[in-house]
């Protein structure tokens, strides 16, 4: 399952010319350090794949104690021999080594809550600036959207494709113009967006 979800990521990411080039680095995230050395890969993409490998392994541990609302202190002890154990195997020396000293400080650990990580996107998309796109590179980008969105049942397999193929349909039928149309489009791949907040149990239950 775990291959599978990365080879999933890399399609999605690849169809994508915005993102084409993350592609190789989701395919090998969940792939061991050791194995990687012996891949024909560039030494940078190794390094990135893994550092997310690491980063996942991080926020995993962390996770049961931010989601239980107990001190994520009392686990940094553990979480931190947890990814020692396994440094030169699943994870880069370097890499371990890094994080064993950036996460000795309390104030990296009070850095994961959830509060600090959204006020931490939040100072980033301020300081973005804004840029125009193509409507098909946008388009493409949307596409991986709806597509994690219509995965998440499978009553709802591309479905948001067949929302936003009848929504420009329809804007062409009123002559919208073709602007407008390529909005539509847009929006009906996004319509069910907020399903990705919504739990599966919920989604798949029979019940009212």
């Amino acid at each position: 399952m775990r291959g599978e979800h990365c080879e999933i990521g890399a399609s999605l990411l690849a169809s994508c010319a915005l993102l084409r080039g993350l592609a190789p680095i989701v395919r090998h995230h969940h792939t061991h350090w050791s194995t990687l050395q012996q891949l024909d890969l560039p030494p940078e993409l190794k390094l990135a794949a893994n550092c997310i490998y690491l980063v996942d392994r991080v926020d995993i541990l962390t996770l049961k104690f931010v989601t239980s609302g107990t001190d994520i202190l009392l686990g940094k002890d553990d979480i931190r021999e947890q990814i020692h154990q396994h440094r030169g195997d699943w994870f880069c020396p370097q890499l371990v080594d890094a994080f064993i000293d950036v996460s000795d400080s309390e104030a990296f650990w009070f850095m994961l809550e959830s509060d600090h990580v959204s006020g931490y996107v939040a100072t980033w998309l301020a300081q973005t600036s804004q840029q125009s796109m193509a409507f098909e590179d946008l388009s493409s980008l949307m596409h991986i959207f709806s597509s994690i969105v219509d995965a998440k049942s499978s009553f709802t397999k591309e479905h948001s494709d067949g929302v936003a193929s009848l929504a420009r349909y329809l804007g062409r039928q009123l002559q919208i113009s073709e602007d407008r149309c390529d909005m539509l489009e847009l929006a009906g791949l996004l319509h069910d967006i907020g399903k990705l907040r919504v739990p599966d149990e919920l989604l798949e239950k029979t019940a009212p």
